[in-house]
């Protein structure tokens, strides 16, 4: 393989795929209880308008390779997986905009993470809530901490927060 072949996942406005499989792809999936993205080839990107890239890279190799973007806005999540999007658009943005489309303000706004690729909401909302599992920095930032993810810690501050 390639030094600088790598998995990455594309998200597109409805379909979500990935270039190539590896353990921590593997790791990351059967932890997020998520869906298996389907692989198909990396040149379907060139094609369809791509919103969100997930590649799957150590912090050495992508601080060579992400020379080569530009406009960019990077959050690592874990010792593999970076969220990559538009320079203007984060995590952050995405609560702006929503709270102007329907009108409310940050004092009606709740979030709820546990990695660094969270750390952007905060400033986008009135209380923000880390998981029981979450990275100290989000912890140290938290109104409010919740159990793990694993033990139904959404549940939880759904329960405690919003459905009050």
């Amino acid at each position: 393989m390639d030094q600088y072949a790598y998995p990455c996942i594309f998200l597109e406005e409805k379909e979500m795929y990935i270039n190539q499989w590896d353990k921590h792809v593997q790791e990351e999936m059967d932890m997020l209880h998520s869906t298996y993205p389907k692989i198909v080839e990396q040149s379907r990107m060139a094609k369809n308008d791509v919103f969100l890239a997930i590649p799957y890279v150590k912090e050495e190799l992508w601080s060579q390779i992400s020379k080569q973007f530009q406009n960019v806005y990077e959050t690592r999540w874990n010792d593999y997986a970076i969220d990559v999007v538009h320079k203007d658009v984060n995590k952050c943005v995405g609560i702006e905009k929503t709270l102007q489309r329907y009108n409310l303000t940050k004092e009606n706004a709740y979030a709820i993470g546990d990695g660094p690729n969270d750390a952007d909401m905060i400033s986008a909302v009135h209380t923000f809530i880390a998981m029981g599992n979450s990275v100290q920095e989000l912890k140290d930032k938290s109104e409010f901490i919740t159990s793990d993810i694993d033990e139904d810690g959404l549940k939880y501050a759904f329960k405690k927060w919003i459905m009050q």
